[in-house]
């Protein structure tokens, strides 16, 4: 320990000032797990690294009162990190941690995380065991399941879309580090189940018979495949002995905590490791463990016993060489699921033929080409921190800095007739030639906003939409469109990635597993041949999972349903997530 210190404080001084220089006590996230390949934060505060440092600062602070040196700052770290997550990133409402806090723009929190959101603090006790419990429900209720036989399934790492490679993966490490957080968070039924059907799917009916690889054949985009690489056996090693059996060394601290998590059906199971074995009996109403220990220095065992709940208590045991320990067995309750999330229409209904169309002229609002938006080059405001963000030209991540899409709308500007392009039925008045669309965006190339007077009453706007979003603005809200009455009442629609709100560039892969959104979906216009579909994926034969590029790109139509006995005063676009643009091309009022 002496001799490594100087490592340990040179580098949490590191991780202090390159990922939090604002002093926050929250901190960036800069390819720090698996999932790194095309994860950035332009700043934010994430709650992934936050447990990482946690857990680094609370052990930095044990080894410097074992060797002589000062815990305090690292003590004082450490409270200060788990007081800043419960402030701002765990969300009471949810029973989770946030994925993380923009650090730019209106400051959102991102509301959907992912697994490794979840079970990193769970892991690095950044966490209280109510919290664990809480936040593992989570995962039950918004983490696509995917079964993979009779009552066993196995997870995807998130629900974001469109898909890049290692946002939304079935990754065998990533599903035994969940089935850990379930083992700590006192569920121990459904950590098994999780385990089973991760072992099932990688040693028994995978490829390579006997080997964990990284993807599983469950995965949509990659099947299985990366046989070669070991991500998942020291994870798997730790999800068997800390979880399934429990055996959870302390040797800082002079305890060793065993905790098994076996199915309540087991009546019988034994272990043995270089410095520990026990054999568990079930004999009537008593579990009895035989524990044998051998470490190097003798450790106090605990016994652990999780109640309901994420509660549990603790038994007493000595640091003998052998020992029994018996305790009565827990009855599982049985509990209700949690709601589901309520989906809302999102302006998808058929439009009405039956009414009279008014499209609106909006060629003097209009501050762009549609084909300009990824020729820019967004470069303000950006965070003035080292960290990993978006490319310059406002598409792509880290790892693909060139990544662009051509959006060439030169043939649908031919299918242009009498300066009207009609969508399933709406027409909308859109130029041949010149700007056709006005952008918004947090960028400053953009306004934020634009508002667009309106007039007289209407039952329904119809709005023919283009613009960017991308996986990091998944399951929020991206923007905003607010008609206002006179009497300055207003009706909002809210654009979401994926529900109502898709890439100018590409179509969203859809599978009812891990890549859900509403149906039907909304009604898009292929730029480069004028095609008009709810799946152009469909219509166009696009093929694969990653990248789906859409030829020339694509608008989209929404319908908005208004107040019909009130005037009408306008219309405003407003763009909520950072590194998006939204662009309105027409506006048509029934």
């Amino acid at each position: 320990m002496k001799k490594m210190w100087p490592v340990i404080v040179s580098h949490l001084a590191w991780e202090k000032r390159n990922f939090d220089p604002d002093g926050d006590h929250l901190y960036d996230a800069y390819c720090c797990i698996w999932a790194s390949d095309a994860l950035y934060y332009s700043g934010g505060a994430v709650t992934h690294s936050s447990a990482y440092n946690y857990r680094g600062n609370k052990l930095a602070a044990r080894i410097a009162e074992i060797i002589g040196e000062n815990p305090k700052p690292y003590r004082e770290e450490a409270a200060a990190i788990l007081k800043a997550m419960n402030a701002r990133l765990w969300m009471k409402d949810k029973g989770v941690w946030s994925e993380f806090q923009d650090a730019m723009g209106l400051k959102r929190l991102h509301d959907h995380p992912a697994v490794w959101s979840i079970y990193t603090p769970i892991d690095c006790g950044a966490c209280t065991p109510k919290q664990a419990y809480q936040a593992t429900r989570y995962i039950d209720e918004n983490i696509p399941h995917i079964s993979v036989e009779a009552q066993l399934y196995t997870i995807s790492t998130s629900d974001w879309m469109p898909y890049a490679w290692s946002i939304n993966n079935v990754a065998a490490a990533e599903v035994m580090h969940t089935a850990l957080a379930y083992y700590k968070a006192g569920r121990a039924d459904e950590a098994f189940r999780l385990m089973k059907a991760n072992i099932l799917d990688q040693m028994y009916y995978g490829a390579s018979p006997g080997n964990f690889g990284q993807v599983s054949y469950y995965d949509a985009a990659r099947g299985e495949c990366y046989r070669d690489f070991g991500d998942c056996i020291g994870i798997s090693s730790r999800t068997l002995i800390q979880g399934l059996f429990g055996i959870i060394p302390q040797a800082l601290d002079g305890q060793c905590i065993i905790c098994p998590g076996f199915p309540h059906e087991w009546t019988e199971a034994s272990i043995e490791t270089p410095y520990l074995k026990y054999k568990f009996t079930r004999e009537g109403n008593t579990d009895r463990y035989e524990i044998t220990q051998n470490f190097r220095r003798p450790l106090r065992i605990i016994f652990r016993q999780y109640l309901d709940n994420g509660k549990y208590r603790d038994i007493e045991g000595t640091s003998e060489k052998q020992q029994v320990i018996k305790v009565s067995p827990v009855v599982s309750v049985s509990r209700k699921s949690a709601p589901k999330r309520q989906q809302t229409s999102y302006g998808l209904e058929e439009p009405d033929l039956s009414a009279k169309f008014l499209p609106q002229t909006l060629d003097s609002h209009f501050n762009a080409n549609v084909s300009d938006i990824f020729k820019n080059r967004y470069l303000s405001p950006r965070p003035k921190v080292t960290t990993l963000q978006i490319p310059t030209q406002g598409i792509g991540e880290w790892c693909h800095p060139e990544q662009t899409a051509k959006i060439d709308d030169t043939v649908f500007r031919t299918k242009i007739k009498n300066g009207v392009f009609t969508v399933a039925g709406v027409p909308f008045r859109t130029p041949a030639k010149g700007r056709n669309i006005v952008y918004t965006s947090l960028w400053d190339n953009y306004p934020d906003a634009v508002t667009i007077p309106l007039k007289g009453q209407a039952a329904s706007a119809y709005l023919m939409l283009a613009g960017s979003t991308n996986y990091m603005q998944s399951r929020i809200d991206n923007g905003l469109i607010i008609v206002t009455y006179s009497d300055n009442t207003s009706d909002t629609l809210a654009l979401r990635n994926p529900d109502n709100w898709c890439p100018i560039e590409q179509d969203y892969y859809i599978d009812g597993k891990a890549f859900t959104t509403t149906s039907p979906r909304p009604y898009r216009i292929c730029l480069g041949t004028g095609d008009v579909s709810r799946d152009l994926g469909q219509t166009l034969n696009i093929q694969g999972v990653y990248g789906r590029e859409i030829p020339g790109g694509a608008a989209q139509m929404l319908r908005m349903r208004l107040n019909p006995k009130k005037e009408l005063k306008s219309l405003t676009v407003r763009t909520f997530s950072n590194d998006v643009v939204i662009g309105l091309m027409g506006i048509t009022l029934q």
